[in-house]
């Protein structure tokens, strides 16, 4: 069973800033009708999708990814409300993630790591995002003044995320929180680092 359930490596969020996004999440369901909000507990920031693994390869990825921890921490801003999609019924809601030159080398060094074992880098620009909700619920279009007005409302309210670890996941869909972390990957800025 567990070949048939998908991973991916991400940056987890602090439960501060969990806690500030659910807040967020809770404003902009009053005027936006998705179907799927993200689960407080499930919020991140998506380093790369990996999709099915056998244990096997499970196995590899363990052993390969140990070698980040030897970077360094490093902090990023989030903040600002954006779209992917159709403008008037936009697939994806997610928060911006500022693209720091740390932040596109982890991302950049991942995806090397991974690259022998088949793994195809991205042909898309990595686009740091935290996705807060997703597949539009009605065929009815998003009403520009009220979306806005919440980018408004949150355009200058940055906050601070610390990256002192990557997390490998495993999406349980039928579960929630539906992300279950498999390891934990801390950047301890040195070669003697461990894992979790």
């Amino acid at each position: 069973m567990s070949q048939k359930l998908h991973y991916f490596i991400a940056i987890p969020l602090s439960q501060q800033l969990r806690q500030m996004y659910s807040s967020w999440q809770l404003e902009c369901k009053k005027v936006l009708p998705y179907r799927q909000w993200t689960h407080r507990d499930d919020l991140h920031v998506t380093l790369k999708f990996l999709g099915p693994l056998s244990s096997e390869l499970l196995r590899k990825l363990d052993r390969t990814l140990t070698s980040i921890q030897h970077m360094s921490p490093f902090s990023v801003q989030t903040g600002d409300l954006g779209t992917f999609g159709q403008p008037t019924s936009p697939r994806v809601l997610w928060i911006g993630v500022d693209k720091k030159a740390e932040l596109l080398e982890l991302q950049k060094r991942i995806e090397k790591l991974i690259l022998p074992y088949g793994f195809l880098k991205e042909k898309r620009l990595f686009f740091p995002h935290i996705t807060i909700a997703k597949k539009w619920a009605i065929k009815q279009k998003i009403k520009n003044n009220d979306f806005l007005a919440l980018q408004n409302k949150y355009k200058n309210q940055k906050h601070v995320l610390y990256v002192n670890k990557i997390v490998l996941y495993r999406v349980q869909p039928k579960c929630l929180p539906k992300y279950e972390k498999v390891q934990i990957y801390e950047l301890s800025g040195d070669n003697n680092g461990t894992t979790n």
